[in-house]
């Protein structure tokens, strides 16, 4: 008899959960195996094909590190001190309600003659917009009512104007200094999920199972001009709904040209695009090329590297718990290849169908933080993909959004923060602080 862990055994159990049954008949044939031999005494600690492989990525890491002698700064590891003390960001004229989005934003709040300054910006369900400033006691600077609740919030390169994309489908242009409205178009049915700026262009996607892509129509530099949405370049009509959308530049495939990448309900792969009238598929990258037909997944959220053009870190919607892949875009894989895959690891997030993965890194690039529906933020090293740090929010809160950067104060020092909001219908801003606590 085989031992448990046998190949002959492994390579069984793996066509008997993948449902290769004539092959697998087969093999038991010609190996001599019982099929009663093949199911593990243990299922949730059984060996399998795919634990052999994960190991062996891990060893051919690590392996890499040690002729190295130490890590690189581009494959950074956690540091200290991280984001620990939470500060809940309150006042009495706004009501409590669950927070949808989060970001924090450089913008020109008191007019086109003041310097600008980084501004919280958080918007809930309650259909508001509001704006805080990002030093004790985090005063609350502006609040606009919308016409329906603000799912996302991008800030122009001008940093004079800001638009939001909400479950209606439309995209606000706001002006800074005041929260009013100064230009709105409807490019979508509903859901406008996500809106970015950058490059020039004003990308939004909805689930409308659409992606579009329209000019900046820049202001005229004295004021008398506002910024304004311009001419539609192109649109991408899908076969499901996008669920994460990026604007970045890519060299070995683009050029110097910003190029769209972005995920969709169903599918494994990422997709990028040209930005232009056909919107022409430049290629795709699949982050799990050997994964079942049957277990698909798709990516719920990607987020840029702060220093490492086409690193992306990519959070799925795998249930029960998310799973956090680092990715580099620069290498395309082959048919069946994983090369361009750094790190694939379960964080132990839990989430449901139902849940927003949101992923975020550190600004030193050297670890990523993660939502969940837990009421906890984990940090993950990016290299080791360990969970070095647990923020807890609240037995059960679901976390729903959160921003991870560093803010500039008056004298040009930078601090850490990061942000988070959810539907405890607090809205929360950790420091640095003198108590850091590991999990």
């Amino acid at each position: 008899m085989p031992a448990p862990d046998s190949p002959t055994i492994l390579v069984a159990r793996f066509l008997k959960s993948n449902s290769f049954n004539k092959t697998l008949a087969v093999f038991l044939e010609e190996t001599g195996l019982e099929a009663s031999q093949i199911d593990p005494k243990d299922p949730e600690n059984a060996l399998t094909i795919e634990d052999v492989l994960d190991e062996k990525r891990l060893f051919d890491l690590t392996l890499k590190f040690e002729k190295t002698g130490a890590l690189d700064e581009e494959l950074n590891g956690w540091i200290e001190p991280h984001p620990s003390v939470p500060i809940i960001i309150q006042h009495p004229e706004i009501p409590p309600a669950n927070v949808l989005f989060v970001t924090v934003a450089t913008l020109a709040v008191s007019g086109a003659d003041c310097q600008p300054t980084p501004t919280l910006i958080a918007t809930t369900a309650d259909r508001n917009l509001h704006l805080f400033s990002t030093t004790p006691p985090y005063r609350h600077l502006y609040s606009a009512l919308h016409d329906s609740p603000i799912l996302s919030v991008a800030v122009i390169p001008t940093t004079t104007h800001l638009i939001a994309s909400s479950m209606t489908g439309h995209l606000t242009m706001f002006s800074a200094s005041t929260l009013k409205p100064v230009s709105t178009i409807k490019p979508h049915h509903k859901y406008t999920i996500r809106v970015i700026c950058q490059f020039g262009y004003i990308a939004s996607a909805s689930y409308d199972k659409s992606i579009c892509i329209h000019e900046l129509m820049p202001s005229d530099g004295n004021g008398i001009v506002e910024p304004g949405f311009g001419a539609l370049v192109g649109k991408l009509e899908l076969s499901t709904r996008p669920e994460a959308i990026v604007l970045t530049k890519i060299p070995n495939l683009a050029g110097d040209e910003p190029v769209l990448v972005f995920s969709r309900e169903g599918s494994t792969n990422l997709y990028i695009h040209h930005l232009n009238s056909t919107m022409d598929l430049i290629t795709t990258h699949n982050l799990s090329p050997h994964e079942n037909t049957w277990s698909t997944f798709h990516a719920m959220s990607l987020a840029l590297h702060p220093t490492v053009p086409g690193l992306i870190a990519v959070g799925t919607n795998h249930v029960p718990h998310m799973k956090l892949l680092i990715v580099d875009l620069t290498k395309i894989p082959n048919n069946g290849d994983e090369a361009g895959t750094e790190l694939a690891v379960f964080t132990g997030a839990p989430q449901s169908a139902y849940s927003t993965a949101v992923v975020a890194w550190r600004p030193d690039g050297g670890a990523v933080w993660v939502n969940a529906d837990d009421g906890v933020v984990r940090g993950v090293e990016r290299v080791t993909g360990k969970i070095q740090v647990r923020l807890e929010v609240g037995p059960g809160q679901k976390i729903r959004t959160l921003f991870a950067g560093t803010i500039s104060d008056e004298c040009g020092s930078q601090r850490e923060v990061l942000v988070t909001g959810g539907f405890d219908k607090r809205l929360r801003i950790w420091e640095v602080g003198s108590t850091d606590s590991h999990s």
